[in-house]
C-alpha cells in the first residue's frame, strides 16, 4: 500500500500533535513571503494577524530549517522554501479539512486571516465557536491593544462571553463601544458589549447611551456634549475592532427604518450593512445613514480588525464587507466559507 503525504502527518500527529496546527501556519508564512518578499516581521505579522513575537518564533524555525534567509530588506524564500511550499501545497489546500479551506477563502477574499468552526445544526452552538475561537485571536493580541473598539449584535456577545476572566489588570487598555445602540435589545448593545469584555479583560472602558441612527444634526450637536464627546474621541483612537456583519435588510429592519427606506436600500442592490453604511455585492457603498460610531476611514486605517459573521444566507454580506480592509481576519462557519468560494468563483467567470 502507497503511504501519502497526509498519511505520514497522520501518523506523525500521533507522537507530534502539534504538528497538524503547525503546518497550515507555516504554510500560510512560506505563501504570504514568497508573494511579498522581502516582507518584515512586523508586516507579516499583519497580514496574517497573530503577534510579531510568535512570527519571530516561526520564522526562526522556518530560516533554521532552510526555508527563509533573512536580508536587511525582509524575509525572502529560499529554493528549497519553494520546494516545500509545493510540497505542502496539496495537503494544506485538499486534505486538512477547514484548515485548507481557511487558506483557500481568505486568498481568494484577499484578507489576512479566515479561521472556519464546523457547522452544525444548532446555530447558537456555531455562535458560540465563533466567539470562542474570536476570544482566542483577542487573547493572542492582547499585548499589542491600547484601544480596543467593539459593536454589538449576537454574534459578538458570544465572543465577550467566551472571554476568559484575566486575573491580570490591564489599566494600559481602554474598550469602547464602536457605536451606538441598534434595535431594542439590551443585552446585545456595543454598550453592554463594552462593559462585559472590559471586565473580562480587568481594564477601563467608556460608555455611549445614545441610539446609533440620529439625524446629522443631532449627531453634531452631541459630539460636543462632554460625555459623548470623551467617548466619540476614544472611538477615533480605536486600534483594535471586533465587529459583526450583518445583512443589508435585517439590519434596516433592525434600525427600525420605515418599509418604504427599506425597500429603496434593497432596491439599490445592498446586501451588507456596517458602521451605518450599506453596500452592494462589490463592497461599493449604494446607501447610508447618519451614525455616531467608529468612521469608515478609521476601519480602513486598522490592522488588527476582525469580524464574526455565522449561520444561514451571510456569505454575499462577508464577500461585500471584506474589500474593506485586506488585514481583517474572518471567522464564520464551513458552509458559508464554501458558499463564499462558489460566489467568488461565479463572479470571476462573469
Amino acid at each position: 500500500m502507497m503511504i501519502t503525504f497526509k498519511d505520514s502527518i497522520d501518523q506523525m500527529s500521533r507522537i507530534v500533535p502539534e504538528i497538524k496546527a503547525l503546518i497550515p501556519l507555516r504554510y500560510r508564512i512560506l505563501y504570504l513571503v514568497s508573494y511579498l518578499q522581502p516582507i518584515g516581521r512586523r508586516n507579516l505579522s499583519l497580514k496574517i494577524g497573530i503577534t510579531e513575537r510568535i512570527i519571530r518564533k516561526e520564522a526562526t524555525v522556518l530560516k533554521e530549517a532552510g526555508f527563509l534567509d533573512f536580508t536587511s530588506e525582509g524575509m525572502i524564500l529560499t529554493p528549497d522554501g519553494k520546494y516545500m511550499l509545493d510540497l505542502l501545497a496539496d495537503y494544506v489546500e485538499e486534505f486538512d479539512g477547514l484548515r485548507g479551506l481557511e487558506t483557500r477563502v481568505a486568498t481568494r477574499l484577499g484578507i489576512a486571516r479566515v479561521i472556519l468552526v464546523p457547522d452544525d445544526d444548532d446555530e447558537g452552538l456555531v455562535l458560540k465557536e465563533i466567539g470562542a475561537h474570536c476570544a482566542q485571536v483577542l487573547f493572542d493580541l492582547l499585548p499589542e491593544v491600547k484601544t480596543l473598539g467593539i459593536t454589538g449584535g449576537s454574534t459578538v456577545f458570544e465572543v465577550t462571553k467566551a472571554m476568559p476572566q484575566l486575573s491580570a489588570e490591564h489599566s494600559d487598555i481602554v474598550v469602547v463601544p464602536a457605536r451606538g445602540g441598534v434595535g431594542n435589545e439590551t443585552e446585545h448593545q456595543a454598550n453592554t458589549m463594552a462593559e462585559k469584555m472590559a471586565k473580562k479583560i480587568k481594564c477601563q472602558y467608556e460608555m455611549l447611551f445614545i441610539p446609533d441612527s440620529l439625524s446629522e444634526t443631532s449627531i453634531q450637536l452631541l459630539k460636543n456634549e462632554p460625555g459623548i464627546k470623551s467617548t466619540f474621541e476614544k472611538m477615533q483612537q480605536i486600534d483594535t475592532l471586533i465587529f459583526g456583519i450583518g445583512h443589508a435588510e435585517a439590519m434596516a429592519e433592525r434600525r427600525g427604518l420605515p418599509e418604504e427606506r427599506i425597500k429603496e436600500i434593497v432596491e439599490k442592490g445592498a446586501v451588507a450593512e456596517s458602521f451605518g453604511f450599506y453596500f452592494n455585492r462589490e463592497g461599493e457603498i449604494v446607501d447610508e445613514i447618519s451614525t455616531l460610531g467608529i468612521t469608515l476611514e478609521k476601519v480602513k486605517s486598522l490592522t488588527r480588525v476582525i469580524a464574526v459573521a455565522g449561520g444561514k444566507d451571510k456569505s454575499e454580506a462577508i464577500i461585500a464587507v471584506s474589500k474593506l480592509n485586506p488585514h481583517l481576519i474572518l471567522i464564520t462557519n464551513e458552509s458559508v466559507a464554501t458558499q463564499i468560494l462558489d460566489a467568488t468563483k461565479a463572479q470571476e467567470s462573469l
